[in-house]
């Protein structure tokens, strides 16, 4: 493991829950005492944000060749937190009976996780605070997350507490509106003006796609967390995309075996679980020997929150309360990403219900870069 900055894991347990929290904590290599603290919690389901820190924005990236610098780390402009959440996936274990499976148990474990670190690293508890997040980390955690921050705070004088200075969340490629989102799988494969590719489909399964649309949006409308309009909706709008193409969710410019799961598509990622399960890197980290081999993503953990139906649910309602306080939101996708596309993206964030939508709706795209 290089050295480029100081550098801290281990765990944090809560005697209470029986939970054994495991981080990584990378400060800024420019001004640590200053730089923001960025809270990153990335994954699919049941999926480790540890595996995201040596993917995209870690100190160094896992490749074929060995590992290499990331010249792209958060921690070039801030300070990074990584943890592993829920307990039991990742390096993170529970030694009690009861394991979190829904979104505000976990919720309750991060701000307490957070409250027990800003107690021990005192020196960054004033910093401004991001939360980053993508996938089911951006749809549940964050906004759920980021709204928790601003209730506590409000009472953190009263209660001991220690108030979190949350700036802004930042949503990537995330899932925000299921079933908002899901409407959009056609606009994005079929349209032959906003596809920046090209279309992904024929005109048959074009046509067949808009008109599932319609009656996916009339069964989610009666009931937007029942299983049977969720299964229609993913047969009709999303399983389209997996039995006809092999080309990858997350970017349709390259191809990939035709399967949701990140691993199928980014070998990688097989390179950067056996490295975390080398007991060098283990020692390193300061990983517990309970703890067995070190797998991306715990099936057990995504059927628990599968069972009540967290996959299912929206969180405008977060997004919409964040905005009403002084919470920057910057929400971003990529052009070739399939999966939680631009389209819908647009989509949700039209629909939003905050003093600035009017504006918002009618303003104009134009260069970021």
């Amino acid at each position: 493991i290089l050295n480029f900055c100081n550098k801290y894991s281990g765990y944090i347990d809560n005697l209470v829950t029986n939970e054994h929290i495991f981080f990584i904590f990378l400060e800024s290599r420019f001004a640590p005492s200053t730089d923001p603290v960025v809270l990153s919690l990335n994954g699919q389901l049941g999926c480790s944000s540890i595996t995201n820190s040596w993917f995209e924005t870690g100190l160094c990236l896992v490749q074929k060749s060995g590992i290499e610098t990331n010249p792209f780390s958060f921690n070039n402009v801030a300070s990074i937190l990584y943890i592993d959440q829920p307990t039991d996936v990742g390096y993170s274990y529970s030694t009690g009976s009861k394991l979190p499976s829904t979104t505000d148990e976990v919720i309750d474990s991060i701000y307490w996780f957070l409250q027990f670190f800003f107690n021990e690293f005192k020196q960054f508890a004033k910093n401004d605070f991001h939360i980053a997040g993508t996938s089911f980390g951006e749809h549940q955690y964050v906004p759920s997350l980021a709204t928790r921050i601003i209730r506590e705070n409000r009472f953190a004088m009263s209660t001991d507490k220690i108030p979190i200075e949350l700036v802004s969340i930042i949503l990537g490629n995330g899932l925000i509106h299921p079933h908002i989102q899901q409407l959009s799988n056609a606009a994005y494969s079929c349209d032959t003006e906003d596809n920046l590719y090209k279309p992904i489909f024929d005109k048959s399964t074009c046509q067949k796609m808009i008109t599932h649309r319609g009656q996916c949006n009339y069964l989610t409308g009666k009931c937007n967390a029942c299983k049977p309009a969720n299964m229609y909706c993913k047969r009709t709008l999303e399983d389209p995309f997996y039995k006809k193409t092999h080309l990858n969710p997350y970017d349709i410019r390259k191809n990939c075996i035709p399967n949701i799961h990140i691993d199928s598509c980014y070998s990688v990622i097989k390179d950067i679980v056996s490295h975390l399960n080398r007991q060098h890197v283990k020692t390193e980290y300061g990983v517990d020997y309970k703890v067995g081999e070190f797998l991306n993503c715990n099936k057990h953990v995504k059927s628990r929150f599968k069972m009540n139906k967290n996959e299912l649910m929206d969180t405008i309602y977060h997004i919409e309360k964040l905005l009403a306080t002084n919470v920057r939101i910057l929400v971003y996708a990529g052009d070739m990403n399939w999966y939680n596309n631009w389209h819908g993206q647009i989509d949700w964030l039209s629909q939003l219900d905050w003093i600035g939508q009017f504006q918002f709706n009618e303003a104009k795209y134009k260069d970021c870069l």
